[in-house]
């Protein structure tokens, strides 16, 4: 046989066997089988509740995230109060602040905010976060409007390296803030009114975000606020004087909040300033807030983790457009345009509930972006069954023209060279 016949013959077999899987595929309950591991794999791991990441260290100090928010699943580690906490006098309108945060970072976050702390207050804004972000110190605080990412924005660059461990203290009032790390000045900023105790409202957050969706790895030794700003000699002497663990400030008036985190064991850390803002450590991970929005919002980073979603999102819904298309087109005789259709609009909604149902899970994160790259995983297998189909189409046809010259091709006719024989096809039909 010549090469060029036995080349044609190999890509003549190859497209009778995609239209063969095709076939088989088609059958509804493949096609309802590929649908329900397609729910369950946008779903896994299908759990409403699960442990919290945050843990007593040995000698003081909370931990959370011990190893790590590599897992594209993690996300589940949260302490935070019963209650809105109850800092300051209640006067209205601005007043400085010094937040001071004993750290020491596990990973330089490579997806998105970490959040070390925050406030939660029901808007769509926090007031007030402390997070880190790759290995830089972040501080935003929301701008009078609450709308979100109206925010106001500073920090502090490489403070947060892996296993480094610092105290690092945020001074501010009307006329600048100002960061010092170890008890030294590292970075001041005249942006007054950023940061003030106005913004120590509602329930305090340690960890993570009260949407549960920006998980902090590291370790939390101490953490204090004070309703006032303190100057660089008492940060200097707070810093040097106080001993580990120690509750307590070392100098002028105390704080308003403040956690030692020497109780070593239980479920609340105990606030040492008044005593009516102590902190919960629940024992499964808890969501404070349920943000029903988190489906229709387009989120992505250009990292490594990623672009791997963004490609399991899409191969993860081909099988069920391939499946869904071939039973809707060769089984049930739809039109091409139609069955496309409906096979895409099954993408579609089952990426949607997928999406919405994340949102009470967890270790979950739903996105826009998820049910795009879904949707294109969807026209994409439709795509590649109707490749198979047209080109069997077109075999079928010269086939037929070829066998009997001047007149078109039976397609009743069981004995056509390039046909299936009818007796084969009546048995993979269902």
């Amino acid at each position: 046989m010549a090469p060029g016949m036995r080349h044609r013959g190999e890509m003549a077999s190859i497209r009778a066997m995609g239209r063969m899987i095709l076939l088989w595929t088609g059958r509804w309950p493949v096609a309802v089988a590929v649908v329900v591991v397609t729910l369950l794999f946008g779903l896994w791991p299908l759990r409403f509740r699960s442990a919290n990441e945050a843990a007593w260290l040995q000698g003081g100090g909370i931990a959370f995230h011990e190893k790590g928010v590599a897992s594209r699943f993690c996300r589940q580690g949260i302490v935070f109060t019963e209650r809105a906490v109850a800092a300051g006098d209640g006067r209205a309108g601005y007043r400085p602040v010094t937040i001071e945060l004993d750290v020491e970072s596990r990973t330089e976050a490579p997806r998105g905010l970490g959040y070390i702390l925050s406030f939660e207050d029901g808007g769509e804004a926090a007031p007030l976060i402390i997070a880190q972000w790759q290995s830089h110190l972040v501080i935003r605080s929301r701008t009078a409007d609450g709308q979100a990412r109206a925010y106001r924005e500073a920090g502090l660059a490489n403070v947060l390296r892996t296993g480094l461990r610092h105290v690092i203290t945020i001074a501010a009032d009307e006329k600048s803030i100002d960061i010092y790390v170890d008890g030294e000045p590292a970075q001041s900023e005249a942006r007054g009114s950023l940061v003030g105790l106005n913004q120590i409202t509602g329930r305090l957050v340690l960890g993570n975000s009260a949407l549960g969706a920006n998980a902090w790895a590291g370790n939390l030794y101490w953490a204090a606020v004070y309703g006032r700003k303190l100057s660089a000699d008492e940060i200097r002497r707070n810093c040097t004087e106080r001993r580990p663990n120690e509750a307590g400030p070392a100098s002028g008036d105390g704080p308003v909040l403040a956690y030692a985190f020497d109780e070593g064991g239980g479920a609340y850390v105990g606030d040492r300033a008044d005593g009516e803002n102590d902190l919960v450590i629940p024992r499964h991970f808890v969501v404070l807030r349920r943000d029903l929005r988190a489906p229709f919002r387009f989120d992505f980073e250009l990292t490594g983790m990623g672009v791997i979603d963004v490609v399991i999102n899409v191969l993860g819904f081909m099988p069920m457009g391939w499946c869904v298309f071939g039973w809707l087109s060769v089984r049930r005789r739809w039109r091409w345009a139609s069955a496309a259709g409906a096979a895409v609009l099954a993408g579609l909604a089952i990426s949607l509930a997928i999406e919405i149902t994340q949102v009470f899970l967890p270790m979950r994160n739903p996105s826009l972006l998820d049910t795009i790259c879904n949707v294109c995983g969807t026209v994409l297998g439709v795509g590649a069954a109707m490749f198979v189909e047209q080109v069997h189409g077109q075999d079928a046809h010269a086939a037929g023209a070829k066998s009997s010259p001047g007149r078109p091709a039976d397609p009743d006719r069981s004995d056509m060279p390039g046909e299936e024989n009818e007796s084969i096809v009546r048995e993979i039909r269902y």
